[in-house]
């Protein structure tokens, strides 16, 4: 049997900093860098204080810290969900009234849809549902909101499931 290589670990760029997937979630790789910096602190001074215990769990966090910033060095930037990852990524601060304006800034940026109840397009009529159609994910609920949310949490799992599955 042949070992197949590992998959490289997707990379992005998300709101102009440089992004990598780990542990579920897209961090950015200077707020890796940082945390290195502040583990490896850390980890000096518990030596320095004799608390060998805690040292050795810093130093083996920042290594693990290490691999992942060594392995983002080989990588190449993927554009598999980078427009649909940095709107989630903005959207995640933002409130009921400015995610209403955010969502029809993309959909109109984006060429989507955006049906409230009764409206019709050329395919479907949405009854009593609001239907928002944006980066090839479809989110409805019986309210602007629900449907706001019903596509973030379908666009979550999209990426978290094609990740999973590359990494796999």
């Amino acid at each position: 049997m042949t070992a197949l290589a590992p998959t490289p670990r997707p990379r992005c760029t998300i709101d102009g900093r440089e992004s990598v997937w780990t542990g579920g979630q897209w961090v950015a790789l200077d707020d890796l860098r940082a945390r290195l910096h502040d583990l490896t602190d850390a980890a000096a001074c518990a030596a320095r204080a004799g608390f060998a215990t805690q040292a050795a769990l810093y130093r083996s966090d920042a290594d693990h810290i290490r691999s992942i910033l060594q392995e983002a060095d080989t990588m190449t930037p993927t554009t598999m969900h980078c427009a649909l990852t940095a709107f989630l990524t903005r959207t995640d601060r933002l409130g009921p009234d400015e995610l209403h304006d955010a969502f029809m800034g993309e959909v109109m940026e984006q060429g989507g849809t955006w049906l409230g109840p009764g409206e019709t397009d050329a395919l479907r009529n949405t009854s009593h549902l609001v239907e928002i159609s944006l980066h090839g994910i479809t989110g409805r609920g019986t309210s602007e909101a629900q449907a706001i949310d019903d596509w973030r949490d379908a666009a979550r799992r999209m990426i978290t499931t094609e990740i999973t599955t590359e990494e796999a």
